[in-house]
Formats: structure tokens, C-alpha cells, sequence
């Protein structure tokens, strides 16, 4: 395990997540479906033409993994022979980002949604949902510590989870100064340290919607790439929101000055 590429790190899968184990059928997923394959956890010590070749295919598909105690694996998978590999999967195939741009409307209204490493998957399930809703083109999935989509996140977000374009992405960073610079999109994050209220003036049409995880918000390399950032104006004690709850109303503020915007008022 000689060479290989700096181990991803973070939380462990929530209760329920599903997985894949064993060598010979971890190595077909990341072959044939490693947009599926949402994370590879590799046992401490385990060597052999088997892990090289799956630690070779996580670099060609840009999978996270990361090594783990042989016990950890154990605990996830209580049971089975892993062989030490174990393979979150999903139940959709998330879409690599860049080969999805192409396919985005080159004009009029466009709201794509970015989630910047949010761990809780009921609160991602809930934005996707949202998402759908309100009209986006696709959400924004960082790979690396963040919520992935579970069956939990697919139940949360009442199968829109299935339906709308999930893109995955190595660099949240890259990947807005991509969607600005060339596919004409104006990136907002919603944070609460911003100087402007998110009703101070319309939402661009085309736009970028940026939020942060639970508790620390946009992350400080995020909220330097975005192009602009909002408060939602926050009245009594709590001082803060869920997160799925900002997003919600990120969302919908996009939806209403489109449709005020198309009314002509």
C-alpha cells in the first residue's frame, strides 16, 4: 500500500448507511459503478494486488478512502468476510460534476445548490427535497467529510433524491470558480457574519446557492470563492438556524424574485 494517495478523513458512516465488502466484489464496483461508491475503507495492514488495484481505481474515479482499524470494520459490518475492504455504496449514482456542466441551460434562470460539508443526513435529505422543490437544476456534493447519499438521505428527501442531478465534487472551491468563470453563474453563500441581508437586492438568475455545515458554516476557502454572501436578518435569543432551514429559505427567495422577474413587476 506503497505510493498511495493521502488517506480521507472524518466521520464514519451513519446507522444505516449500506456497504459493499470483500475484494472481489469491491473491486467490480469500483471497475464498473464507482460513481456509486461513495467511500472505500481500507483495514490497517491489509496489503496484496487487491488493495493496490482498488486504491489505483479510488485516484482514476476521485473516490475518498480512508484506513481504518481492522475493528471498525468489524463494528460496520458485523458478520461478513470484508477481507479488509469495505465500500459505502449509494442508492443513486452521483454524477461527476465537470462532465454534467455541458448539460446545464446556457441561458435563462438557473439555481444549482452547494452543499459545503454537511454531516447530518437528515438535513441534507431536506435540502435535496427543497432543492426539487424550488426549481434547482442539481446539488453540489463535496466527497470528503460530508453527508453522502444514504437511504436515509433518499427517504428525508421524499425520492427527490432519485431525481434530481446529485453532482459530485473533489473541490467545492475549483469547481464554483468553474461555474463563474465560464458557465456564467454568480455564486452566493448564506452566511451569517455577511454584511448583506439576503433580501437586500434579487438573487442573480443564474445562480450558485452556497451553504455551510452545521455549526461552523461556510467553510473559509468556500466562503472566499463565493462571489457574494447573505444573512438571513434573525430576530430573539436562538441566533442561528438549521441549516436545512436557511437553505429552504435561500432556496425559495431565488424562486420568488424569478417569478416576480417573469411577471414583469
Amino acid at each position: 500500500m506503497s505510493d498511495r494517495p493521502r488517506e480521507a478523513q472524518g466521520p464514519l458512516p451513519p446507522e444505516g448507511a449500506d456497504f459493499c465488502w470483500g475484494r472481489h466484489p469491491v473491486l467490480t464496483l469500483l471497475e464498473e459503478t464507482p460513481q456509486r461508491c461513495l467511500k472505500l475503507y481500507v483495514a490497517k495492514g491489509a496489503a496484496g494486488e487487491a488493495v493496490s488495484r482498488a486504491l489505483d481505481l479510488c485516484r482514476e474515479a476521485s473516490v475518498s478512502f480512508q484506513v481504518v482499524d481492522v475493528s471498525v470494520l468489524k463494528r460496520l459490518s458485523p458478520g461478513v468476510n470484508h477481507q479488509g475492504l469495505l465500500a459505502q455504496v449509494s442508492s443513486v449514482a452521483l454524477i461527476p460534476c465537470e462532465s454534467y456542466l455541458d448539460r446545464l441551460p446556457s441561458k435563462g434562470p438557473v439555481l444549482i445548490l452547494a452543499v459545503d460539508h454537511v454531516q447530518d443526513p437528515q438535513n441534507l435529505g431536506s435540502m435535496i427535497r427543497s432543492a426539487e422543490v424550488a426549481g434547482a437544476e442539481a446539488v453540489l456534493l463535496p466527497m470528503r467529510r460530508s453527508a453522502l447519499p444514504t437511504g436515509t438521505v433518499m427517504k428525508v428527501s421524499a425520492g427527490a433524491a432519485l431525481r434530481l442531478p446529485l453532482l459530485s465534487v473533489t473541490n467545492l472551491s475549483r469547481t464554483l470558480k468553474l461555474l463563474t468563470q465560464d458557465h456564467g453563474f454568480w455564486s452566493v453563500g448564506l452566511d451569517h457574519r455577511a454584511d448583506r441581508t439576503l433580501w437586500q437586492e434579487p438573487l442573480p438568475e443564474r445562480c450558485v446557492l452556497v451553504v455551510g455545515s452545521e455549526g461552523t458554516g461556510l467553510s473559509p476557502l468556500v466562503a472566499k470563492g463565493c462571489d457574494d454572501r447573505r444573512r438571513i436578518p434573525m430576530h430573539g435569543g436562538t441566533g442561528s438556524l438549521n441549516v436545512a432551514v436557511a437553505a429552504s429559505i435561500g432556496l425559495f427567495e431565488w424562486l420568488r424574485g424569478v417569478d416576480k422577474s417573469s411577471e414583469g413587476l
